[in-house]
Parts: C-alpha cells; structure tokens; sequence
C-alpha cells in the first residue's frame, strides 16, 4: 500500500514495486487523478483514496477499484487494509494520525 503514491517519491515507489512484484492492494493521493488512475490500471490495486469527493467521482470514471475514498476517512481506510507493508509518502505531518 502506498500513501502519497503520485507524488515524487511515491512514483518510484509504485514502480518499483512493480519491478519487484509485490502485490500493491491500496493507493492513495491527492489531485493527480489521471495519474493515480494509470498507477491503479498498473498495479491492479483494489482500493484507492484521493483529496475531495469530486477527484473521487472523477477517479470513479476512469478506474474499476472495489472502493474509492476521499479526505481523511479515505487515508484512514487504505491506512486499516491488511497489507505487509504500508509506505507512507505524504506531505508535511498528513500522516501522523
């Protein structure tokens, strides 16, 4: 799972997950929708989460994800997904809760 994943540091990581073939089973971001959705068709990752509830609605267009949260309930929800491995890469202190 990966918070922040269009970002800088979350691109690298998304791809390198890929290149190492581990499962990614979340995504989260903030506008980059177009970005995000590519991440989603590549990874086949099954939930995503973004800033606002219209870049949901616009992400809901363009992807098949299972859910799709937005704001702070959407972090909270990729953050309780069971995973291996959570990798937060988000601005600032988004994450700390």
């Amino acid at each position: 799972m990966v918070l922040g994943a269009t970002g800088v540091l979350g691109r690298r990581v998304v791809d390198l997950a890929l290149e190492f073939g581990f499962d990614v089973v979340g995504l989260g971001a903030g506008t980059n929708v177009a970005l995000l959705a590519e991440q989603i068709r590549r990874t086949g990752a099954r939930v995503a989460s973004v800033k606002t509830d219209s870049d949901r609605k616009a992400l809901a267009d363009r992807c098949d994800c299972e859910a799709i949260g937005w704001g702070r309930a959407g972090l909270d929800t990729l953050a309780s997904l069971t995973a291996d491995t959570l990798i937060m890469c988000l601005p600032d202190l988004m994450g700390l809760p």
